[in-house]
Formats: C-alpha cells, structure tokens, sequence
C-alpha cells in the first residue's frame, strides 16, 4: 500500500487499522495476521539490516550463506578406519599450521544416523573437503554426509572438494569396482530403500565430476601440501559482510542468479540498476558471498565511479589483477598497459569481476574489454544507476526497486528498537516514517539509527520536519542524523565524506587525531547512526551520504572555492592554488593528479590559509619555505606524491620540530633505524664488514638484532665542518626505490637519517654482484650458456619493469654488471639508483614545468641534466646531444650483453696495450655472422642450439647498441628475444 504524500497521517492510520492488532483477524486481514505471527514468532538477532524469518521459512534459502560468517573453515569427510591415523592426521596438523579452522568428527560412526551436531558443522561451513578412501562407500554415516554436503552446494553455494585416495574417479563416476559392490550390499539390507541406495549412488557419481585431488602414484605429503595452498587461496579472498539480516533482498538475488546462469559455459554480463540506495551493491555483496569460490579468481571493485576520479583506472585494473592473480606486485603504471594485462592474464581464466558503481562506458571497456577478456564460464555483474551503459555493453539489466511497507516496517523496526515490532505507543508513528523512506533501505536504517532510544516527542517532530519536505525528503532524512551530530562528530564526518571515503581506518585515525577530532569515538558515533560502515579496516560512506556531505561544505560557498572549508575537487582546487585566493576558511585539501602531469605550486600560495590542518596531494611539485605554513597544520602528506627534498635544506629545521616527519615514512612501509643499531649490525662499520664503494658511499655486510642479513650503504660527508651532507643519491634512491616493486629489483628496507649520518639498509645479495663473477672471480657459477642467459633475462625484466610499469617510469642511467646483483639462488636484480630519472609515459624527459602562481619560481623549458653516467655504457646520443630517454638504457644493456658474451669489460686494453671499446670491437664481428672469435675463451665448448641461441643474443646487443635511438628495441622486445633464446638453450640441456 503505498500512502501519499497530501493525506500521510489518514493513510497511515488506514494502515494501521488494517492490521487489527488487538482484535480478532478478519477475512480482509486475515494474510496481515499471519504474516505478524511470522514476525513475532522468529528469533530475535543482532543488529543491522534484519531478516523477516516466518515460522515456515526455517529451511536454509539458496542466499542465506551469503549474508552469514561460516563457523568452520572446511568440514573433512573421511572413512575413520582407513585414514584416521594416516592422511587425515597430516592434513589436520598442516590445516592447523596455516591456522585454518577445521572440524573433524573424532568419533567411530556404525550404522547410526548423522547426528544434527554434523548437520550444523556442514552448514556452517565455507569449505567441505570429502576424502574417498577404499571404505568410504560400506559406510551409510559417510554416504549420508556426502548427501548432506551436495545439498549445501547446490542450496547454499559451498564449496565442495573431493579428494580420491586408492581410488580412482572413475569408478565412481561409471559405478564399477570395490564401490558398486558396497552398494549392492547397501541394497541387499532391508534396513536401507532402493530410493536411499539410488541418491548415495547419484551422489558419488556428481562428487566424481567435482574439481579435486586424485593421489594416484603421487607422494601423499604432496597432495596434503597441494590441498591445503587451495584451500588458504580460497580461504584469503575478499569476503564481504553484507548485513546481519537483510530484509526482502533474496527475492532479488534469486532473479539475479537466474541471469547469472552460472552452469553455461559462456561469458556473461548482468547488470543490477536502480536509484542510489536502493541496495544494488549489497545484492552484488551477497552474490559474490555466494558464488566467487566457484571460479579460478574473482575481484570485486567498489564504488569505481569515484576510484577512477581519485587514483585513475589503472588503480582500478591493478586491484583487479592483484585479485584475481594474487600477486601483490603487480603493478599498472598506465590504463593502456593495464588493458593489455587484463587481457593477457584472464583470456583463459574463469574469473568473477563484480564492478560496482559504473558511471562510464569506458571504465568497462578498460577493465573487462566489455567481457571480451575473460575466459569461458566467466560473469561480470555490474552495478549502475544508468541503464544505457548496460544496453551499450550488452548486459542483462536486472532493475532494481525499493522495499515494500512490510519489509520497510520490519528493517525500521529492527534497526530503532532491535525487536521485530514497535512498543506501542510507538505503533503509528513507525508505520508513518517507515512509509517516507520510500522504500530506499539506506534511509530506512540512517532514520531508524536517528531515532533509536528517542523519546516519543522527538519522533514526532521528526515527522513533521519530513512531512513538510515532500520534494526533498531523501536529503532531509539524511541531514536530520547529521545534524543530530556534535561538532566533532560532524568535522569527521565530512572529513570522510570529503577525503577519506575508502581509506584506511587507521591512517585516517591518524589524521583526525592530529586534529583532536577523538576519530575512536567519533567512528563509534557514526558506525552506529549507521552513517559510515568499517570493513576490511577501511572506511566506507554511502554515495548519498558522501553527496550530501560534500553538498554541505559546497553550500558554504557555492560560487567561491576559496571560502570554502574543504576542497577535494581537481578544479576547484587548482583555481585556488592557481589564484593565490585562498582564505581562512580553507582547513583542508586534497588533490590527486590522475595523470602524472607535473605541476609546480610555491608553498606561498598557502599563506593566507590560516586555519589550514590538512594537506594531502599527489604528484604536485612543492617548493617553499614552510614559514608559509599555517600553524594549525597537523598534517602534510607527500608521499604518493613529491618527496621533501622539494622544501629545499632551510626546511629541515621545521621538519623534525612541527611534524617528526613531513612525509610519514611508515607509509611507505620502510623501517627507519637508528645509527647505533646500524654500528651493532656492522661491528662499527668495521673493514672486515666492508663489502665495496658506492657513488653514495661505503657498502657494508651487516646482521640486524633479529639475525637477518642486510646490505648497508654508508653516505659520506661532504664537510664535516659545515654539515654539508651527500644528499642528493640518498634522497633520489628512497625516491625511486619507494615507488618500485619487482622481483628483480633490489628491494629497500630501510634507512638511516640522523644528525649527519645518512644511510640506506638493503636485502643482502649473498652472491655479491655480476662484475664480481664475470671479471674479477671468473667463477665458475657463470660456466653455461644458459646462466648468463638467464641472468641477462632478470636483468632485463627488471628494466622492463622501470620503463613500462612503475609509476611514473624510470631511466635507470647506470646499467653494468656492477649494478647487477645476485641473490642465493644466482637470480639477478637491478641495483643503485642514486643516478635515476623519473620519466613520462613516453619515455623521455618530463614535459616542461607549469608554473602555478605567483612567483615564478622554475622557468618554463625542458628538463636539462648533468651528463653522468658510467664510461662505456653511455648512449653516443645523450653524450652528444643531451637526450636521455629509456633507450639509453637499451643502449647500456645491449653492452651488458656483449660482456656477457665475451667475457671482456666494457672497456679493456688489447694485447698492445691500448683501450679498447667492447662494442666498437664486437659489432663487425657479428655483422659477419662469426661471433666464434669473441665468445669468451673460459666457457665450454658451444653446442649448435646452444650456437644459434648466442647469435640471436649477440645480434640483439648490436640491435640495443644501435646509433640511432630510435632504432633500437625497446626492453618489452629484449625480454621476448631473450626468453626465446634462452628456451632454446633449455631445450639443448634437456636433450642430454
């Protein structure tokens, strides 16, 4: 029944009569009667988004495990008497180490009946892992469990795994062997139906065409080791909680699923659509809840209208590939590179991509290629309020709408009183409010937390305030809980709304801790007013809420950004910064460039900013004296963007006293140490523990307190006397290396930064470098064909990785065997970058700087650098004419390659005496086609494959020493000519 506006209070009353709640049912109201019995006679729960549960809906529904935490992490079905002590004990103890909760059945069951304790274990469990012993099937105890295990996946979604142990799949899946024979005296028991033998039959034959394990002639410890990596993997993906109880939400995952038709193996999109609040990307939640653990990988990104606003979509298809792979270092430096990625890695794999909160065609096409990029047996579930890109794309659209009045009543109620119906005195109004959320379950439970605990006097004036705005009634219900906010509480809350929705709970504690806003119980405040939700320890905010809140700080200057206490939007926040324009009502700024354009912006432009407490900005140039700074600043964070060294040696001072550290370093997930844990590690930087020199400095081994060995490059004082310190290579390598992470790079774990010591600590390569192999040692690590080509093809990833994956890509300026480090496993990884350049996405030099207002700090041209590098490795082009781009490294590669090859330096003296150029020496010689004459003399005699694999190396040298830079290949093609050399390489080892 839906009641108007113009008559709410007689309609509401009408409503309210209909029931009869005191009298006798009648005819009219007798499905009303008992639709309330239903209600009155469920279960109490907890809090939050409830579900109306009647007396005759006790049966799990198909969606019920979608909204619920499991009790167990895996259920283990097992035959006792053959695999107790044996499988099932190392299973358990390795489950256990990985700390995943199990329930076992430690008792011997004869011939009794499953009890309910194991009916509830099954259900409540997100994995069941059936172990097929020689004996299961004489076991009706264990035919029962296999019963009741399918029923949970097919009704509940769970995931089932089979494991066969001396026996084979197919015998259960063709009825023969030692298993048809138990079945048959099954049957042969009068105890035991032809119809119970028929379903235990059934049920071995679908768990024979279940995905599992087969132990074959393997090696137990094997399989064990093989279950339990699966298990952890399906186990550690996202799993959202959706609600304790939603109300009149399976009826909508139901039809979706039916879209979804998840047994065909084609690829399919479905859309769910509908206005903001409706509950779109709680249904989405819960489907993927329910089904995500039926495919190879699934990702489920949130509310990506507004991601790819903040951080760009290449965020976007890196948290995608970060979930479906599970690969943490993945990284995406461009939305082009990100496309081809997609498309690589998922074009044969099964996933499920849920998209939430789509606004443009073009955020599908990047991350999904509109479905052409997944494999076979693939779905993609989109959430939109706009129709059209679900027709462009092809999608089925499921429309969503609002709740009824029953389902709304029920959710108002359980969220203001938690109980299923209104005291008494409260009866009518609770019919006439919930009938005003119009059926939006975000406003039904922002109201009901509004009023929880309220007197009957506030909900009335309540009523009448909503009443009174029928056009606007949707914001009115949410500024009524705002404004009910104290004045803390509202600062954080538009703090969230302006700047941290999606955050990290405990950064932006720190934030607003600084600010003492008292984040703790402001968090509470919200949580429970159901204003903000926490998952995953980060923070989230409603779209409508974000809306009304950023509306809120735009009213209080609607025409002038500037007077504003808030600025988060691109433009608004550049025409104040471009304007010099700010005032004191500025208290916050966040600016995050999507494209890493570079713009400069004087500090000055911050002074009139009095009362300015946050900064957080990415890649923006700053460049000042921090007197410029408000002294009500707490926080300034760089560290996605520009790094400090941009204050200039005047604002150290001001650093370590206002703030500790402008840039929280934590963040970028270095250690900092302390020099007299460094000189513990050292033996006091002893000799004994010096490794070698640096452009930087000293390298010293050391070993830290907790007996991890490290790698620990000591700066050196320019003037001791003046305090003159060698900063610039300290500064340019925490810079480059905490925007980096590759296999194949060194990786950096932290630094020292005290008084006049400057020091970086490294994971020590217990191999030492390349150079120390190849010309010093000559060792014998370095005796095959197919080593130096596999250390050239880690080398040459790794500068893959600094041309077209980091962000923004990097000119690495010094590559040579020095800089070329090995690990135990004589894998190599790229070393100092005291000498890098960040570049742009072309591979060149930055674009010219844009000034931002007044004065003009920088002038406008191109980037000039000092002319560095290494003797014999440097591009003839940058020497000539100053141009260093990526292929400048090409250039030092490609020499690499030769030293590799023929075991000479880069430069070296001839048997005469005289210097002599590697390259200039080499390339005539494979010009003609003879490398024989040049392959150094200390290797093995060279098989044919072997042969034509070198030449194909010594040709790519030359390619890469090419004059031209333009004609040379780019890293992305060394890799693949590499790889296929070093294939062949592998292929003449095999065949020994």
């Amino acid at each position: 029944m839906v009641i108007t506006d113009k008559n709410t209070t007689r309609q509401c009353l009408q409503y309210f009569l209909l029931w009869n709640f005191n009298g006798t049912p009648t005819k009219a109201n007798r499905r009303a009667q008992l639709h309330l019995h239903g209600m009155l006679t469920s279960e109490p729960e907890a809090s939050g988004f409830p579900v109306m549960v009647t007396t005759h809906q006790r049966a799990t529904s198909p969606s019920s495990s979608a909204f619920q935490r499991s009790k167990y992490d895996v259920f283990l079905s097992f035959r006792g008497e053959d695999v107790r002590n044996n499988f099932i004990s190392h299973l358990r103890y390795a489950l256990a180490q990985k700390e995943i909760n199990t329930f076992i059945d430690d008792h011997l069951r004869r011939g009794e009946e499953i009890s309910s304790e194991l009916v509830e274990a099954i259900e409540g469990s997100r994995i069941a892992v059936v172990v097929f012993s020689w004996n299961f099937a004489s076991s009706t105890w264990c035919l029962d469990e296999l019963l009741k295990i399918l029923e949970c996946k097919y009704s509940n979604g769970q995931l089932v795994r089979p494991v066969f142990l001396h026996v084979s799949p197919s015998e259960l899946r063709k009825g023969n062997g030692s298993y048809a024979g138990m079945l048959r005296r099954h049957e042969e028991n009068t105890g035991v139906s032809a119809e119970k033998v028929h379903r235990w039959r059934a049920a071995l034959h679908q768990a024979a065409n279940l995905s599992g394990w087969h132990l074959g002639s393997g090696v137990e410890s094997d399989l064990v080791r093989n279950i339990v990596e699966e298990v952890s993997s399906k186990l550690t993906r996202q799993y959202f909680i959706v609600a304790s109880n939603p109300v009149g939400l399976e009826s909508h995952i139901q039809a979706v699923s039916e879209l979804l038709y998840t047994e065909v193996n084609d690829v399919r999109m479905v859309g769910i659509s509908g206005i903001s609040g409706v509950g779109k990307t709680t249904i989405a939640k819960a489907l993927y809840n329910l089904i995500a653990d039926q495919y190879e990988g699934s990702s489920f990104l949130e509310n990506v209208s507004e991601t790819s606003k903040q951080h760009g979509l290449m965020k976007l298809q890196e948290a995608l590939l970060v979930d479906v792979l599970g690969d943490a270092n993945v990284k995406v430096g461009y939305i082009k590179t990100g496309r081809h990625l997609v498309e690589d890695k998922l074009r044969n794999k099964r996933v499920l991509l849920v998209l939430d909160g789509v606004d443009q065609m073009d955020q599908l096409e990047d991350l999904t290629g509109i479905g052409q990029w997944v494999g076979s047996g693939s779905r993609i579930i989109v959430t939109t309020k706009d129709t059209e890109i679900l027709r462009a794309s092809g999608a089925e659209n499921y429309n969503m709408k609002g709740l009824n009045h029953d389902d709304a009543l029920t959710l108002f109620c359980r969220t203001a009183f938690q109980q299923v119906f209104p005291p008494g005195d409260y009866k009518l109004l609770s019919f006439c409010l919930a009938n005003l959320t119009e059926g939006l379950p975000l406003l039904v439970v922002v109201l009901g937390s509004f009023l929880r605990g309220k007197t009957i006097q506030a909900w009335n004036q309540a009523l009448r305030r909503l009443k009174g705005f029928p056009h606007t009634r949707i914001d009115e219900i949410l500024r009524i809980s705002f404004e009910d906010l104290e004045p803390h509480e509202k600062a954080i809350f538009l703090d969230i709304a302006c700047f941290f929705n999606g955050e990290n709970k405990d950064y932006a504690a720190k934030l607003l801790d600084r600010c003492n806003f008292y984040p703790d119980s402001g968090f509470k405040v919200l949580v429970e007013k159901s204003l903000i939700t926490v998952e995953s320890n980060k923070i989230w905010m409603h779209a409508l809420l974000q809306d009304m809140g950023r509306e809120i700080v735009h009213q209080e200057s609607p025409g002038n950004p500037s007077g504003r206490s808030r600025l988060w939007n691109h433009e608004d926040v550049l025409q104040v910064l471009h304007g010099n324009s700010g005032t004191d009502a500025v208290e916050g700024i966040r600016l995050d460039m999507v494209d890493p354009e570079e713009i400069f912006m004087s500090i000055k432009v911050l002074r009139k900013m009095r009362r300015l407490r946050l900064i957080m900005v990415r890649n923006l140039h700053v460049s000042g004296c921090p007197e410029y700074l408000s002294s009500e600043l707490s926080w300034l964070d760089l560290s996605h963007g520009m790094q400090d060294n941009d204050f200039g040696e005047e604002a150290a001072p001001f650093k370590k006293a206002r703030f500790g550290r402008l840039i929280e370093k934590e963040y970028m997930g270095f250690r900092e140490f302390t020099l007299a844990e460094l000189h513990r590690a050292t033996k006091n930087f002893s000799e004994q523990n010096l490794l070698g020199m640096s452009g930087f400095g000293s390298v010293y081994h050391g070993i830290l307190d907790d007996g991890q060995e490290v790698a620990i490059k000591r700066g050196f004082v320019v003037n001791v006397r003046r305090g003159e310190l060698n900063d610039h290579e300290f500064k340019t390598e925490v810079n480059i290396l905490c925007r980096v992470n590759h296999k194949n790079i060194v990786r950096l774990l932290g630094f020292l930064e005290e008084r006049n010591e400057r020091a970086l600590v490294y994971e020590f390569m217990s191999n030492y470098s390349l150079n120390h192999h190849l010309h010093i040692h000559r060792s014998s690590l370095l005796r095959t064909w197919t080593t130096r080509l596999q250390l050239a093809l880690d080398a040459a990833r790794g500068l893959e990785y600094l041309h077209f994956y980091a962000v923004p890509p990097l000119i690495h300026r010094d590559v040579k065997p020095t800089n070329i480090l090995l690990d135990v496993n004589m894998r190599a990884k790229i070393a100092d970058f005291g000498l890098s350049i960040l570049t742009s996405e072309d591979g060149k030099l930055n674009s010219p700087v844009q000034d931002l207002g007044p004065p003009a700090v920088r002038p406008k041209h191109s980037c000039v650098t000092p002319i560095i590098g290494t003797v014999g490795y440097m591009d003839p082009q940058y020497i000539m004419n100053n141009q260093l781009t990526t292929k400048s490294d090409v250039y030092g590669f490609g020499v690499l390659l030769f030293e590799l090859l023929s075991g000479r330096k880069a430069v070296y003296r001839d048997k005469q005496g005289s210097h002599c150029r590697l390259v200039d020496v080499v390339i005539p010689w494979v010009t003609q086609g003879d490398i024989g004459e040049f392959l150094d003399p200390n290797m093995p005699s060279i098989r044919p494959l072997e042969m034509e694999a070198v030449l194909d190396v010594a040709k790519l040298a030359a390619d890469c020493n090419n004059f031209e830079a333009q004609e040379r290949p780019s890293m992305a093609e060394v890799v693949l000519r590499l790889n296929s050399a070093l294939e062949r390489c592998l292929k003449d080892a095999q065949s020994d």
